[in-house]
């Protein structure tokens, strides 16, 4: 706890607040006792540290425990600690050597985040199964959360959260002229605004274009004149905004622009 809070310390004046992951999955996690595997008492020590630390909410980010009455039980804890907010990925915390593939395996359940929201006083923040516009309404609506967050959905459709026509709204993914106007607009402004790492940009764009699966299992819902092995080749050589635009002109048929100046 006091680590967290001295990290909190550091990095208030640039944050608008402090969110404590109690959520993560991986394996290193479960060794290190941290994410999803960090002990209920050390949580809510970490939250009173943070609190303690920093004028900022402290947010908190957690998954579902083997019970109902064990998850509801630690964000009462969380709440008595002083937690503003706490979003919940509604997928159960996975045996160590478990977490790959549980997105598809395991639906996250919306009625364990309906019942968390209706049970504490602060706001709930609902995640999982979030992949189009449509997604977010549903889970609004049926859990009562005060809002809605995605992760890999997002990245594949930047577009997830603006209000479309109920067609669109239902796609998962963008049609591919739209997704290409859109790519090539994210690499207009990495042009602009170089990240540290050139592997941001290529990671963006290859979620842009549909990736699933990891490493030579990577597939992509669009593909144009290459198949999925070349596709990923093409993107991992690529050293420059131009050779990307190249590409994801070839995959969406959207005509790019020069961006070497």
């Amino acid at each position: 706890p006091l680590v967290v809070a001295a990290a909190a310390a550091l990095v208030a004046p640039s944050c608008d607040a402090v969110d404590i992951n109690l959520g993560c999955p991986l394996p290193q996690a479960a060794a290190g006792k941290f994410g999803a595997y960090c002990e209920r008492s050390v949580a809510c020590a970490i939250v009173r540290a943070v609190r303690g630390a920093v004028a900022l909410p402290v947010f908190a980010k957690i998954r579902l425990l083997d019970s109902l009455d064990e998850t509801l039980g630690l964000c009462a804890g969380l709440e008595d600690a002083g937690v503003a907010l706490i979003a919940v990925h509604a997928r159960h915390k996975p045996e160590p050597t478990r977490h790959r593939g549980q997105r598809s395996e395991e639906r996250a359940d919306m009625e364990a985040v309906r019942a968390i929201a209706s049970a504490l006083r602060v706001p709930v923040i609902a995640n999982g199964n979030t992949e189009c516009r449509a997604d977010v309404d549903a889970h609004v609506a049926m859990t009562g959360a005060a809002g809605v967050m995605s992760a890999e959905g997002i990245l594949r459709n930047p577009r997830l959260f603006e209000a479309r026509e109920t067609a669109a709204a239902e796609r998962r993914d963008l049609p591919r002229g739209e997704l290409g106007a859109i790519a090539l607009e994210y690499l207009s402004l990495a042009a602009a605004h170089p990240p540290e790492k050139w592997s941001v940009v290529r990671g963006h764009i290859m979620w842009m274009l549909g990736k699933s699966g990891k490493g030579h299992r990577c597939d992509f819902e669009h593909l144009g004149p290459y198949s999925a092995a070349q596709l990923r080749l093409a993107l991992l050589d690529a050293a420059s905004v131009p050779e990307l635009e190249t590409i994801v002109t070839n995959c969406t048929g959207v005509a790019g622009h020069d961006s070497s100046t």
